[in-house]
């Protein structure tokens, strides 16, 4: 319990942050340790102003990457403002790593990633 209370204190500080910060494009990405379900995810969007950057695809589980995809959780996470659009949303697998990479492509246009 302490070490999630931990980890919501740093969302939290992050949210803080990015409000702070003037800039036009926000990109927060990583192991959050925190699925997308979770109430403190959702107030992190929502103070920070950010969207979630993921296909329509169902499976985006990350974690354990020794565990078959679908009996994962999704905690690796991809975040932007909502400025900046997806293009593209992969996860890798096997690469020695207990989590699935995630291949990010972003496009910080106004029209259509085509």
């Amino acid at each position: 319990m302490a070490l999630s209370n931990e980890r919501d204190k740093q969302l939290q500080a992050i949210s803080v942050q990015i409000n702070a910060e003037k800039i036009a494009h926000k990109i927060v990405l990583g192991d959050l340790n925190i699925t997308s379900w979770s109430s403190v995810f959702k107030t992190l969007l929502q103070k920070g102003g950010l969207i979630q950057a993921k296909n329509k695809e169902f499976w985006q589980n990350t974690w354990p990457s020794f565990l078959p995809q679908w009996l994962g959780i999704p905690i690796d996470h991809t975040l932007i403002s909502p400025n900046i659009r997806l293009k593209d949303r992969k996860i890798i697998t096997d690469l020695g790593s207990d989590h699935r990479a995630v291949l990010t492509q972003l496009y910080l246009g106004k029209n259509s990633c085509d």
